[in-house]
């Protein structure tokens, strides 16, 4: 037999842990920036009422949340979604002489917390719905 895969392996395990190194060396530092420039939770929440917020808003909102790490991917994604801003909202604005929902402010926490109670009548999955109204009563009482 050969020492051929023996050789690979310490080759390849060399090059990983110094790929290891190099990997937190990087993200120690990007964390740094990060930190920097960061907006507290309290900031945000004083930008936004989410008691009369536009879906656009809300979106945006999202997103500066998920940006500066208050919230996952996945609540991101389902606070983010918002139909109204959609092609075909602005087709039946365009078309019915209406403005477009993606402007008209709503109580999105009051949503939430009926999505929550409707939720649990029915005995669905509440988990993600929790949490994103534990998220919008935050930023109200901070806002």
């Amino acid at each position: 037999m050969t020492t051929i895969p023996i050789q690979q392996t310490s080759i390849i395990s060399s090059y990983s842990t110094n790929l290891t190194k190099q990997t937190r060396y990087v993200a120690s530092s990007d964390t740094t920036s990060q930190q920097s420039e960061t907006r507290s939770l309290s900031d945000i929440a004083k930008k936004y009422d989410v008691e009369n917020i536009s879906p656009e808003e809300m979106a945006q909102m999202s997103q500066e949340l998920y940006d500066n790490n208050h919230i996952s991917l996945k609540i991101h994604a389902l606070l983010s979604f918002q139909p109204e801003l959609g092609d075909f909202d602005a087709i039946l604005a365009q078309k019915t002489g209406t403005s477009s929902l993606s402007n008209q402010r709503r109580n999105f926490l009051q949503e939430w917390e009926d999505r929550l109670q409707s939720k649990q009548d029915e005995g669905l999955a509440i988990e993600n719905t929790k949490k994103i109204v534990n998220l919008l009563q935050n930023l109200s009482a901070l806002s």
